[in-house]
């Protein structure tokens, strides 16, 4: 492949444990965490705002009032075809009449099953329900929340990762969690995986596996989970910066204390033997496996979701040629190249070539790395069920 035309904005320069972090290159346009949904612009942001406004004065003069000023309202904009806003309204005046008076969750828990029942049909009713099983863990009830969470789940999984699935999701692995009940809380998170291939990009996914998994006393399948979320995260320092904790406080429940710093070093130094690469991908089940071969088949433009599941796969050469096409059909893309350097990053264990290549990118000069990735990397074998 030629020179590409352009150049990309200098990098931040910042220190990860004892090495140089990744480097930061300019972002396109902001962006929610990858993988997740994106908040949507509303004209009615100001109805939110002056509501809540007005209901957090009156919950301060009187709680029982407040509450019934949520009802009052919820009744006035019955007939408002925007029923997610009225569901996000009503779920925070909720949560601000719960947090006023901790002591006494009910109000908040009956206004939210007021929300419930006003929205029968609408999916966004169960955020309501989300929020009812939060405030049930927080008040020392989470027997009753994990019940409202089992009997939602089948309703919200789907394989779009809207936030109504990834807010049901989460509560309900931090439910489980507090129950003490860290392997099912694991089960829900790779039927997840297996309903929504791209939770695969998903970054905050990996954080709840392999904390639930410690949690389980499952420390070797996290390290694995660790290992391969440093290596499928995106080339962003935040991203990086996570997984490299996770990847670091795993060798360190170890005892393996040498391993950090040698990890760190390898991330500047290319030929410096890395820790990370002795450690061997997660042994995904089987229907996670072949979820992920199907959504792959199935999308048939390169996108970084579809980059990640060829990571997770272990197949750096297939997310390679899509990080390729990406880049071919933007050059200008900074996104793209990011792309590229984060499936280095994926075959590697570290940074040091990865870095290497968004130099090359920026200026232009020497060798074109990705011809000796393809000639190093050989094609993955064929997922089956």
């Amino acid at each position: 492949m030629s020179n590409l035309p352009f150049k990309i904005a200098p990098a931040l320069c910042a220190f990860l444990l004892l090495g140089t972090a990744p480097q930061a290159w300019a972002q396109d346009e902001e962006a929610p965490e990858a993988g997740a949904p994106a908040a949507k612009a509303t004209p009615n942001l100001a109805i939110r705002r002056e509501f809540l406004h007005s209901f957090r004065s009156a919950i301060a003069r009187n709680p029982d009032a407040a509450a019934d000023l949520l009802e009052e309202y919820l009744k006035q904009q019955q007939g408002r075809r925007d029923s997610r806003l009225l569901i996000d309204i009503a779920t925070e005046a909720a949560l601000m009449l719960y947090r006023h008076d901790r002591a006494n969750p009910e109000r908040a828990l009956e206004a939210l099953d007021g929300v419930v029942q006003r929205f029968p049909t609408t999916r966004f009713r169960f955020l309501a329900v989300k929020t009812q099983a939060e405030i049930l863990r927080t008040s020392g009830k989470p027997e009753e929340g994990i019940t409202l969470l089992r009997e939602a789940w089948p309703q919200v999984k789907n394989d779009i990762l809207d936030p109504v699935m990834l807010a049901v999701m989460t509560e309900s692995v931090r439910t489980l969690r507090a129950l003490q009940k860290p392997d099912e809380a694991v089960t829900l998170l790779h039927e997840a995986l297996a309903m929504a291939p791209p939770l695969a990009n998903w970054m905050s996914f990996y954080t709840m596996l392999i904390e639930t998994l410690h949690d389980a006393k499952r420390d070797a399948e996290a390290m694995q989970w660790a290992a391969l979320f440093f290596r499928v995260a995106p080339f962003q320092e935040a991203d990086l910066q996570r997984s490299t904790a996770l990847v670091t406080s795993g060798w360190l429940k170890a005892g393996e204390v040498d391993k950090p710093s040698a990890f760190a070093l390898a991330q500047s130094q290319a030929e410096a033997p890395n820790p990370l690469q002795e450690v061997k991908a997660p042994t995904l089940p089987d229907a996670v496996r072949v979820a992920l071969a199907a959504r792959v088949g199935q999308e048939k433009a390169p996108t970084p979701a579809r980059i990640a599941m060829h990571i997770v796969l272990g197949q750096p050469r297939e997310a390679m040629l899509d990080a390729r096409e990406m880049m071919l059909k933007n050059p200008r893309s900074t996104n793209a190249v990011r792309e590229v350097a984060r499936v280095f990053k994926a075959a590697d264990g570290d940074v040091a070539r990865a870095n290497a290549a968004l130099v090359f990118y920026r200026d232009g000069e020497g060798a074109d790395p990705l011809k000796t990735f393809f000639a190093d990397v050989p094609a993955a074998p064929a997922v089956t069920p």
